[in-house]
């Protein structure tokens, strides 16, 4: 054990207990001199030439930004530091942050791991933060877990807790670090209501009897954002801006590291080549699926959406998302569904989304997004063509029948389909019109719109079609439709489902799930959805009309289909 905080000065030592806490103290001070030879010497943890740099800049810093590519190990970074944070320094209260408790209590158990020796590429880690922590029968290990938050807490006194909640339920703590994990998807108003926490003084002294060869001067306390990049309308862009211009001014006390995908490709230890942490495979992959999001997971740009003219800001999207998996069927009869659909004829998506609808007793109607579906083919060129009309109304009719499930005949689904020209939405609702019979020989009647003009003057023909779908005209409706989405997403009345999970494995609970390729393809379809709904931007016209619509370096590289059947 190093801690020798609480053997005051007056107590009765012999000459060579004495000589013992001496040469804790000069190991105590040595590495609070020279932390990331303290982590190789004492943790006995091999660090990486640019983790040793950000350790090195980040402990004396007292606002410090990590923008890390994917497979940086900034979890990794951020755990190891905690710990020789809290076991040099006494009396440290350190808070990991995050709304989601999901991402807080991940660095928790990185650290948790780490000290337990759980992580075999760390080949003859030491005992010694394990050996300092305060245990009980209770708590045999040191660690402990509940729905408020995870603590451990050391002899010195130091105490790290990883917290969640909603930012008004963390009012009242303090902290002397606090260390925001994928600060990047945190809301503001969490930063403006946490940032003070670390706003106490820093004079660690108390009583009368203190050692001065133990207890340390004022040290700063910190705050420590580490995330991949986000938009620059997040809080993270803001201090990636002021710590990257003060400290390249030389201003003291502050931090920015930018770490992109460039250096963990060819990490290095003293000089020396070491093997990559992640494959130029794995960022190509990623670069092809969701390009917006691999430019800022893996080379940090910060994306431009997200200004005074957006349609939603992305810290709206990640306020609402909710940690759930694709719902592809009905889950009961108390459920209800919509299916909206955009057909496209050409080089474009077939998109279907659907969304779960319910009343709130206190807000209203509700909706959540479970399902995406791209009704697209693969053509052995590799090129990417939509399935041919009779294969796309066979898929829409059996999404009704599915998210039907066993009620009667379409009562819990609603069907809404784009009558756009260039998608030839008319076309599919007049087949849909007519009854049919599944594989399983089940006989269906047909659905029909008759509050359509057109579709009503049919009525007498398909009398046994249910009224349950609904011909939207994009050109008449689009603002209003575009203008009340994001209303619904600023207020909070339509939830999404969590990104696409790293490696496909979703955790919860404490327990790993590998998600199937028809989750995977599902939420992928999703995550394309959400960065278009971002890149929409609101123009007036010449005539002083608002339009909505992608801006010009956008067009090119997306569509918009998904997020106009999300209004």
């Amino acid at each position: 054990m190093i801690s020798v905080y609480h053997n005051l000065i007056d107590n009765e030592v012999n000459i060579r207990k004495q000589e013992i806490f001496e040469r804790y103290n000069r190991l105590i001070q040595w590495g609070r001199k020279h932390p990331t030879r303290f982590i190789e010497k004492v943790f006995k943890i091999e660090l990486l030439d640019y983790q040793k740099w950000i350790i090195l800049n980040t402990w004396t810093a007292e606002k410090a930004v990590w923008v890390c590519s994917r497979n940086a190990g900034k979890t990794f970074m951020g755990a190891i530091y905690l710990m020789a944070r809290a076991l040099l320094f006494p009396k440290l209260e350190i808070k990991i942050m995050n709304v989601s408790g999901k991402q807080s209590f991940e660095t928790f158990a990185k650290m948790e791991n780490i000290a337990k020796k759980n992580i075999p590429s760390l080949i003859g880690a030491s005992d010694v933060f394990f050996d300092e922590l305060v245990k009980s029968n209770a708590n045999t290990d040191g660690f402990a877990h509940d729905q408020k938050g995870h603590t451990c807490e050391l002899y010195n006194g130091s105490k790290i807790k990883a917290i969640i909640g909603k930012p008004t339920t963390v009012v009242g703590e303090r902290s002397h670090v606090n260390f925001y994990d994928e600060a990047g998807k945190i809301p503001k108003e969490f930063f403006a209501l946490t940032e003070p926490f670390t706003t106490q003084s820093t004079d660690f002294k108390t009583g009368g009897n203190f050692d001065a060869s133990v207890y340390p001067k004022d040290i700063p306390t910190q705050c420590i954002y580490a995330s991949s990049a986000e938009d620059v309308n997040s809080h993270l862009w803001e201090m990636y801006k002021m710590c990257a211009k003060k400290m390249m001014m030389g201003v003291p006390g502050y931090f920015c590291a930018d770490i992109n995908c460039d250096i963990p490709l060819a990490p290095k230890i003293n000089g020396k080549a070491m093997r990559p942490l992640l494959k130029q495979s794995e960022i190509d992959d990623a670069l092809k699926t969701n390009e917006a999001r691999a430019m800022r997971e893996y080379y940090n740009i910060f994306d431009n959406t997200g200004g005074t003219d957006a349609l939603v800001k992305r810290q709206d999207i990640l306020r609402n998302e909710r940690d759930y998996l694709p719902i592809f069927k009905s889950e009961g009869p108390e459920h209800h569904y919509g299916l909206f659909y955009d057909p496209a004829l050409q080089q474009d998506n077939s998109f279907v989304l659907i969304v779960e609808y319910w009343k709130d007793k206190k807000r209203g109607w509700m909706g959540k997004i479970v399902n995406g579906i791209n009704l697209i083919e693969k053509l052995p060129n590799g090129d990417k063509k939509p399935l041919r009309s009779p294969e796309q109304l066979e898929w829409i009719r059996k999404l009704i029948v599915a998210y039907n499930g066993k009620a009667p005949e379409y009562e819990n689904v609603m069907f809404y389909v784009d009558a756009g020209a260039g998608g030839g939405g008319r076309g599919y609702a007049d087949n849909l019109m007519l009854p049919w019979t599944d594989r399983d020989g089940i006989e269906h009647a047909g659905i029909i719109d008759l509050t359509d003009d057109t579709a009503k003057e049919q009525a007498e023909k398909f009398r046994q079609s249910k009224d349950i779908c609904r011909i939207i005209e994009p050109r008449k409706w689009r603002t209003t439709m575009f203008g009340e989405c994001a209303e619904m997403i600023i207020n909070d009345y339509l939830i999404f489902p969590m990104p696409v999970p790293k490696r496909g494995v979703w955790e919860k609970d404490g327990e790993k799930l590998e998600l199937s390729k028809e989750e995977l393809r599902a939420l992928l379809e999703i995550d394309l959805m959400k960065e278009e709904l971002v890149a929409i931007v609101k123009t007036k016209t010449p005539s002083g009309d608002i339009k909505y619509g992608l801006p010009p370096d956008k067009s090119r590289r997306m569509h918009k289909q998904r997020c106009a059947l999300a209004a």
